[in-house]
This record gives structure tokens, C-alpha cells and sequence, in this order.
């Protein structure tokens, strides 16, 4: 070939390596749209509100804020905070006539009362307490867990770069996203009780019943209804007369000692508010006498019946054992009257006034 026609075919060869275009460059797929549910951030008021006997509690205010932060993220009661605003929460706190209880009241942002929640403990400590402010944060906490309902929308993707020239394209790679994190439920509050049953015994004296102080002891099995505060006590009541109690009779410049005895079932119904219960109480039995020689006194053998009322005071420690006093007036109903060589006679009396002092711990 000539020198001028390898000159042609060469400046053909360039002319349509520069006609020709630049490849395509490669394109990332798109991503997936991830479903992640937002939470929405409230602000929120807070009462609280302490009854009497809650002296053992910590700062309620404090208390509840520091609770409800730590599970939601945020303090939703913070002065000057961001966000949707909730409504208002009022909450009372005092004691219960077996440990601490309260009251929560949320009113949402339009005013209007949404629900009323109680929370109780049995134990009187500070940890019983503790306990009560803890299930209450559970309860706003679960009104201030929200999340928007739908996603929001991506921001746009950047425009592409363009490419250079007769530049080969990068090679790009799609990532998988993570997974969505699911989200944990929060445990359920403790079951309220519903009842308690107990046992106890009390030291009881009655002054009157008898000539002379008689003492005894008073073993008895009691339920308690926690949401009325109402108990139920069934016991056996046995007494005896401190010392021999000197009876003259006629005709006699001495006197015989006599002792007497004291023996009833007794049920009673109380009414329990705070550390204070007040109530009704029947006893049924008998009284009895006996002296030397045994034939110069006649008694004559009718049960002896009483009702009357009750009150005192009681106080739990831990959760478990109680110790209490009472004071009992009855009107006796039935009783024996006793005759001392078919003169004398000595009448039950009308009127029996009982102190007593004992303790109680719960079975269950």
C-alpha cells in the first residue's frame, strides 16, 4: 500500500473511534423503604398531693419525674420543654389501712377527664412506698407512649455526577439496611390484693366482771377485705380472777375466798383506717364460781351473753406482724347470779369494760 492511502485509513480509523459513544454507566438499585414507627414527645403537668402517714416517703414530685424519664427518654414535666402537649396528671398519695395507697388522674389537653387509676402496697416502710410512686410512673408512662402513624417521608436522593469521558464506571454496592429494633412491651403491674387472713392473740382484763380484776388470754383468726378496710375475727376468750375474791357471809365474822372463772367465743367486725379501727363485738360463754366448802354457794348455770363496741389503735411493721390495743364496753344480756348460803346474792353486772393488748401476724 502507498503512503498516502495508509494515511486515509488511519485518519478513518480515529474519525470513528471519536464518532462513537461512551458506555452507560452502572446504576445503584434504589433502597427499600423502611417502616420505623417514630415516638411522639409529649410535655405534660404534674400534681401530687401526700395524705396523712406518708412521712416514711421519699419527694413524690422528684420521685415520679426521675421514674418516668428513665423509661421514656425525656422528662416530659421539665419547665419549658418541647413537643405534643399531653394534658395534666394529679396524683394522691397517703395511707391505706394496711400499707400505702393512690389515686391518678389524667385530664388531657382539651380539658376533658380521660381515666381515674388506683395503686396499692401492703407494706407501711418506705419501700412499700416506693413501690406505690414506681406503679404509678408505669401508669403515665403507658399514656405518654405514643408513635406517629405513618413513616416519614425520605429526603431526596443527590442528583448523579456526571461522568467523565471514555471513563470507566465505578463499581457501586447496594448495603442491606438493619433491621427495624422491636419494640418491648413493659411488664405488667403487680395483681392488687384482694384479701389477707391472719392470726394473733391479745392479753385482756376486766376489771368488773367479777369481785375481783380478772386476767386472761385471747387467741382469735382474722380476715381482712383490703379494698372496704373491713375485718372479721373469730377468738376464744378465757379469764380467771387475779386473786381469791373475799365474800362474807351472814352471821360470820370471816370471810371465804372464791374464784371465778371466765370462758366465751367471740367474734368481731371492724372497720380499718389507717392505724385506727373501730367496730362491734359479741361474746357468748359462760361465768362461773367456786369456793370452800363448795356447799355454801349455789350458782345458778345461765349462759352469759354480751355485745357492745370496740376501738384502738394498730401499727405493722414489715409487712407481716401487727401489734394492737383495744378497749371494749359491752352490755351484758345473760348471766348467772350467785348465792352464798341462800342469802346473799351477787348478780352479773349490767355493764363489762375489757382492755387489751396483743399482736398478729398475716398468713397469707
Amino acid at each position: 500500500m502507498r503512503p498516502a492511502s495508509l494515511a486515509l485509513a488511519s485518519a478513518g480509523f480515529v474519525a470513528l473511534a471519536l464518532a462513537m459513544p461512551a458506555p452507560a454507566h452502572a446504576q445503584a438499585p434504589a433502597p427499600e423503604k423502611r417502616s420505623v414507627p417514630l415516638m411522639i414527645v409529649f410535655t405534660a403537668e404534674l400534681s401530687v398531693e401526700l395524705g396523712p402517714g406518708t412521712e416514711r416517703c421519699p419527694d413524690a414530685a422528684p420521685y415520679l419525674r426521675k421514674e418516668v424519664a428513665d423509661e421514656l427518654g425525656y422528662d416530659p414535666f421539665a419547665a419549658g420543654a418541647e413537643g405534643r402537649a399531653a394534658g395534666r396528671f394529679s396524683v394522691t398519695l397517703k395511707r391505706a389501712p394496711i400499707g400505702f395507697a393512690s389515686t391518678n388522674e389524667f385530664v388531657d389537653a382539651a380539658g376533658e377527664k380521660r381515666w381515674t387509676r388506683t395503686y396499692d402496697d401492703h407494706a407501711t416502710t418506705r419501700r412499700g412506698c416506693e413501690a406505690v410512686l414506681k406503679g404509678v410512673a408505669f401508669q403515665i408512662v403507658t399514656e405518654l407512649t405514643r408513635f406517629e402513624d405513618e413513616d416519614p417521608e425520605p429526603p431526596p436522593a443527590p442528583p448523579p455526577a456526571p461522568a467523565p469521558p471514555r471513563a470507566a464506571a465505578p463499581l457501586e454496592l447496594a448495603l442491606p439496611l438493619p433491621a427495624a429494633l422491636p419494640v418491648v412491651e413493659p411488664p405488667p403491674p403487680p395483681p392488687e390484693r384482694a384479701f389477707a387472713i391472719y392470726a394473733g392473740a391479745d392479753f385482756v382484763a376486766n376489771p368488773t366482771i367479777a369481785p375481783a380484776v380478772s386476767v386472761g388470754g385471747s387467741p382469735y383468726l382474722g380476715v381482712l377485705l383490703c379494698k372496704p378496710g373491713v375485718s372479721f375475727e373469730l377468738g376464744l376468750r378465757a379469764m380467771t380472777s387475779v386473786g381469791p375474791a373475799a365474800i362474807p357471809y351472814p352471821g360470820r365474822s370471816t370471810s371465804e375466798p372464791t374464784r371465778w372463772t371466765y370462758t366465751t367465743g367471740v367474734l368481731a367486725v371492724s372497720l380499718q383506717r389507717s392505724f385506727l379501727f373501730l367496730g362491734a363485738v359479741v361474746e357468748v360463754g359462760s361465768l362461773d364460781a367456786t369456793t370452800m366448802p363448795s356447799s355454801v354457794l349455789v350458782v345458778e348455770q345461765r349462759a352469759f351473753a354480751a355485745a357492745g363496741l370496740h376501738a384502738g389503735v394498730a401499727s405493722t411493721f414489715g409487712d407481716l406482724i401487727t401489734l394492737r390495743g383495744a378497749a371494749e364496753l359491752e352490755g351484758v344480756m345473760s348471766g348467772p347470779s350467785v348465792s352464798y348460803l341462800g342469802q346473799s346474792q351477787r348478780p352479773t353486772p349490767r355493764f363489762s369494760p375489757t382492755l387489751a393488748v396483743g399482736f398478729s401476724f398475716k398468713l397469707r
